[in-house]
């Protein structure tokens, strides 16, 4: 079988390569420094073959093996899913039959802190399960392996192993989750082993999900207590954050399949993967310590040969000069000690300086004699000039080094300050934003629920569903709110208020059979959150119920992301929950016969006015649609024409008087659709009618 890997291959160590047999060609795209090169193991950088779609092509392959960053402990994983969607349609495109996800399993995990960071790791997450799973055909069958945190005893390149070397390098160790999280280690070869496996024999269904079991479980305190045990003498912080970890889960998909189980214990490796991460360190101090002193040689020796061909070039300039009068003024000794210094600092220039005096004493030997030269102090003065030049300007060139080598340090002192403070800033900022608003939310709350009562409690029943959709939005800040009522018996809900946002965008009529998963909660008395981004379903809906009997709901069509939250969830229970009440109550008052004409469902001016009005209010404000229509009744009796119209009129739909008696029929979120419906059955019946503007007062 031909396998190719992509994704975050370069964490994967040799011992997970290992498990593959001869019989198998691995092609692997990324950077494996440290893999063992076998003749059937190819490995493809992304800097030599930049379109991964020409391996894709050349590669005729079998299997596609690709490694999520979240496995490696990754926090940023920007381009995650659009890698994933690129390898997923060249795999499709080149008749590729098996495509391999290896994914963390944190996703299985209770959100640790609710924040806009944790949702976002999460929802990318995810939505890459999503849509692996959904390119599932008979031309491609697709596996998803969730994995806890993988780890290796050859190798430092997981998490795990970033402990130890934080531990061994800096004697501390920071977690960013609290002590009692439990978590689960595997070793990548046992991983290898099981992913071998499923190449020899590859599921023969669509889709293969299973979430693979560690090694080793744990509590984070526990992980602390071993490390301590093999790295005496370290420290350790913990920094809650956001940041989602593998968890302990697992099913028996894989024993069942594959007859599959880790065979490494962590409990029993911790002392081989502290020997490793100290080699390792010390292998690197070794190197380090090995390029400084490289790097100081070649400086010595730079500056020797620089030193000694300046000099064999002023002693030659100054010998060719020697007969010329014009020049014999110049001194190319004191040019060459002036560049040595300036160029290399004081010791350099004090040794060109050293060599300068040395030529000019063999030079200067048939005009003086030794003795004359070291008993006349006017004789000393060429070598002074040598040396107090060599020693100025190699001076002022270290204390120029030292100057720029001070601010440098103090600019990364700086720098790190600056990045400390600004995170401890950003942090302290988003944490005070977050109990603010939840501190104002808690002050106010009792003050907005008295206000919504007290408001609600003088609205005419007409004006409730009105007045109802301005309290959620005040309340939820969310401009996507929707009212429909359920009439007994009816497959259908009605459309009767809407966010001005939402208007003409809602259909007026639902078909409760598409909202199956939300009456499911509604019958077990809780509300519907749409945590599963199920398409056409509102992010929350709510019922209205009397007496345990659902008469409407209310509904947020769209939720950012920050407000798919706890917080907001109790919001919208506690809120509707309270309008719960008076909107039943506007139902109720509806069917009060007092209001009707005789034995009719007529409603008498004075109330059919209010309704009228209510409506024209909802429709000023973009909250609701409605036609109003005005019924030539002529010689035919009240009852008669209201039964007739009840036959092809909504239950949310209304038949009322005008001043002078005359039949108005007043039709709700009807829309273009439902307004020529009605009409062509009135058609039909011969019932004559007309568009009214407004009621007879």
């Amino acid at each position: 079988m031909n396998i190719f890997f992509v994704g975050n291959t370069s964490a994967l160590s040799s011992d997970f390569y290992d498990k593959f047999l001869p019989e198998n060609r691995c092609v692997v795209y990324g950077k494996c420094k440290n893999l063992r090169r076998k003749k059937h193991i190819k490995v493809y950088e992304p800097e030599i073959v930049s379109d991964i779609n020409d391996i894709y092509q050349s590669g005729n392959f079998d299997m596609t093996i690709y490694i999520s960053k979240a496995i490696g402990g990754a926090v940023q994983l920007f381009d995650e899913l659009e890698n994933l969607e690129q390898n997923i349609y060249y795999s499709r495109k080149n008749r590729v039959k098996n495509f391999l996800v290896v994914a963390s399993n944190d996703t299985k995990r209770e959100l640790l802190q609710d924040t806009n960071k944790s949702r976002g790791r999460r929802l990318l997450l995810e939505t890459g399960e999503k849509l692996l799973l959904t390119n599932a055909s008979e031309n491609m069958h697709v596996s998803l392996l969730r994995v806890p945190y993988l780890y290796s005893t050859s190798e430092n390149k997981w998490q795990l192993e970033n402990w130890f070397k934080d531990g061994i390098e800096n004697k501390k160790i920071t977690f960013r989750v609290p002590k009692e999280t439990e978590t689960s280690f595997l070793h990548d070869a046992d991983l290898g082993e099981l992913i071998a496996r499923i190449a020899d024999a590859p599921p023969s269904t669509n889709k293969f999900v299973a979430n693979v079991e560690g090694g080793y479980s744990c509590s984070i305190s526990e992980l602390e207590e071993n490390i301590s045990r093999v790295i005496p003498g370290i420290s350790f912080e913990y920094v809650e954050k956001d940041d989602e970890i593998p968890c302990v889960v697992a099913d028996d998909t894989v024993e069942k399949h594959y007859s599959w189980k880790p065979k490494h214990k962590l409990a029993d490796e911790f002392n081989v993967i502290a020997e490793n991460s100290e080699k390792a360190y010390k292998e690197k101090v070794r190197k380090k310590k090995k390029f400084a002193i490289s790097q100081k040689f070649k400086s010595i020796v730079r500056i020797t040969v620089e030193t000694f061909v300046l000099t064999f070039i002023a002693e030659y300039l100054n010998a060719k000069i020697k007969n010329n009068i014009s020049l014999q003024f110049m001194d190319f000794r004191l040019i060459a000690v002036l560049i040595i210094g300036t160029m290399n600092g004081m010791i350099p220039g004090l040794f060109a300086a050293t060599l300068t005096s040395i030529g000019y004493l063999l030079t200067s030997g048939d005009k003086f004699s030794f003795q004359l030269i070291l008993f006349d102090v006017i004789n000393w003065l060429p070598f002074a000039a040598y040396f107090l030049l060599g020693a100025v300007t190699g001076y002022e060139r270290d204390k120029h080094e030292d100057r720029i080598r001070n601010t440098r340090e103090e600019y990364e002192v700086l720098e790190k300050k600056y990045s400390f403070l600004n995170n401890a800033y950003s942090e302290v900022l988003d944490s005070a934003n977050r109990y603010n608003k939840q501190i104002l939310g808690y002050q106010d709350s009792y003050g907005k629920i008295y206000q919504v009562v007290r408001h609600l409690d003088v609205q005419m029943p007409d004006r409730i569903a009105y007045e109802s959709i301005l309290s959620l939005e005040n309340i939820l800040g969310n401009n996507s709110v929707a009212l429909y009522y359920i009439g007994e018996n009816n497959n259908f809900a009605r459309l009767v208020a809407c966010s001005k946002s939402e208007s003409g965008f809602l259909n007026k009529s639902v078909d409760l059979k598409r909202y199956s998963k939300c009456f499911e909660k509604f019958r077990e008395g809780e509300m519907f959150i749409n945590n599963e981004s199920l398409k056409e379903y509102p992010a929350y809906a709510m019922p209205i119920a009397e007496n345990g009997n659902i008469i409407g709901m209310i509904t947020v069509e769209h939720a950012q992301n920050d407000e798919m939250s706890v917080e907001f969830a109790n919001k919208m229970f506690i809120v509707s929950n309270l309008v719960n009440s008076f909107l039943v109550k506007a139902l109720k008052d509806r069917a009060d016969r007092s209001k009707y004409v005789g034995d009719t469902m007529i409603l008498k001016h004075e109330e059919f006015a209010e309704v009228v009005k209510a409506h024209e209010k909802m429709y000023e404000k973009s909250f609701a649609d409605y036609s109003l229509l005005k019924i030539e009744n002529g010689e035919e009796n009240l009852k008669d024409i209201s039964e007739k119209l009840e036959r092809i009129i909504r239950a949310n739909d209304m038949l009322g008087l005008g001043k002078n008696g005359e039949l108005y029929l007043l039709l709700m979120q009807s829309g273009l659709l439902g307004y020529k419906r009605v009409t062509n059955c009135m058609d039909e019946m011969g019932i004559k009618y007309e568009k009214a503007r407004e009621l007879s007062q």
